[in-house]
């Protein structure tokens, strides 16, 4: 997504400066403002312009391309033997390590705030058989354009649709997967992209893999109990490896009503990961 920020005397005068440098319509942009513009005292003194970011989608070919292009000439070589959350190469890699007064984190300055576990509250909608079809099939144009052949199951509740791709071969799963789940997350982006495109209503669009997510919040969860207890164990702050925004906040679920510590995420993207402290009394 491409933004921009524009300063006019009017908030109305800044969007349109912005969606003209973004080259896109006022209906497909996300407009946050930053300053309301004041007309000061007698409107001379202490008047202040009106600040606005605008985002707008990037082309969904675009984005599409890069998903293609970013993760499939790295896959064949690399994804299959990385993407197995449960195999024991890994495993010492990817274990946490404790936090000491005299270690430096990798990531730049770190600011520290409580991680949100709920979801945002979306109200209930109601999905046409005519709309699944539509997403369904531009996830199948995404597979195929991978060169996998692959069945999609599809799952709805009030909230959205679930979509479970199941590659034909059992070879292509890693590949759909993707290094720690990150070309699965770009084909969901992207649907979701699609599916909200232009319209007044959102339709939480999640796209999973032969059961890759549920395989990895179970293993997330075994992991947060696991650096709990070794953090109230040795009375140590235990930091985690980093993760995306969805395995934090599964982090912070899973140890909401664990007594004796807390959980915060520290650092910035990519590289926040979550941080288990002891509660000092």
């Amino acid at each position: 997504m491409k933004s921009t920020v524009k300063v006019a005397k009017t908030v109305d005068e800044a969007v349109e400066l912005a969606i003209k440098e973004l080259n896109c319509s006022k209906e497909e942009a996300v407009i946050e403002v930053i300053e309301e513009p004041k007309s000061g005292i007698f409107g001379l003194f202490g008047s202040k312009d009106a600040m606005v970011r605008v985002s707008c989608e990037e082309d969904i070919s675009k984005l599409l391309d890069e998903v293609i292009l970013d993760n499939s000439s790295k896959v064949e070589n690399n994804i299959k033997k990385d993407t197995k959350p449960e195999r024991a190469s890994r495993k010492e890699k990817e274990e946490p390590v404790e936090v000491s007064k005299t270690e430096k984190p990798v990531e730049k300055p770190k600011v520290e705030t409580t991680e949100e576990v709920k979801d945002e509250e979306i109200e209930p909608v109601e999905i046409d058989e005519e709309f699944k079809v539509k997403i369904k099939s531009f996830l199948n144009s995404v597979i195929q354009k991978m060169g996998i052949e692959s069945n999609i199951e599809t799952f709805t509740d009030d909230f959205g649709i679930k979509f479970n791709i199941i590659p034909v071969n059992e070879n292509d799963i890693g590949i759909v997967i993707g290094k720690r789940g990150e070309t699965l997350d770009a084909i969901q982006y992207i649907a979701n992209l699609v599916a909200n495109r232009n319209t007044d209503r959102y339709i939480r669009i999640s796209v999973d893999c032969n059961g890759y997510r549920d395989k990895r919040i179970n293993s997330l969860k075994s992991l947060a109990r696991k650096m709990a207890n070794k953090a109230i164990k040795y009375n140590k702050n235990m930091r985690l490896e980093p993760m995306n925004p969805f395995e934090r906040r599964v982090i912070h679920s899973s140890l909401q009503s664990f007594d004796g510590i807390y959980t915060v995420s520290e650092g910035n993207e990519p590289f926040r990961r979550v941080v288990i402290k002891i509660k000092r009394d």
